[in-house]
């Protein structure tokens, strides 16, 4: 399943490139990252943090990293006491 998200997201990201009318070449000069990253990133999912960073900002689409590892929403402590706890016979 993980193959096939990485696989998934490399062919995204080729159809992006595409989209934008770039060439590898060209797209590697925008990330600053070896055409050769690219490549690999589109056949086969594989790609560092950094360069795959480098690549979605280079075609506009990090928009969405911030919500990877968002944190949870914090829970105040009167949230949890208010809740009633009922005892009792069936």
């Amino acid at each position: 399943m993980v193959l096939q998200l990485w696989s998934s997201l490399g062919e995204r990201a080729k159809n992006a490139r595409l989209h934008q009318n770039l060439t590898r070449k060209t797209l590697a000069l925008y990330a600053c990252v070896p055409e050769s990253t690219i490549k690999r990133f589109e056949n086969t999912g594989e790609i560092g943090t950094a360069s795959m960073l480098s690549i979605a900002t280079a075609l506009d689409m990090c928009q969405h990293f911030d919500e990877i590892f968002k944190p949870a929403p914090f829970i105040d402590i009167s949230e949890i006491t208010r809740t009633k706890k009922f005892r009792g016979r069936k």
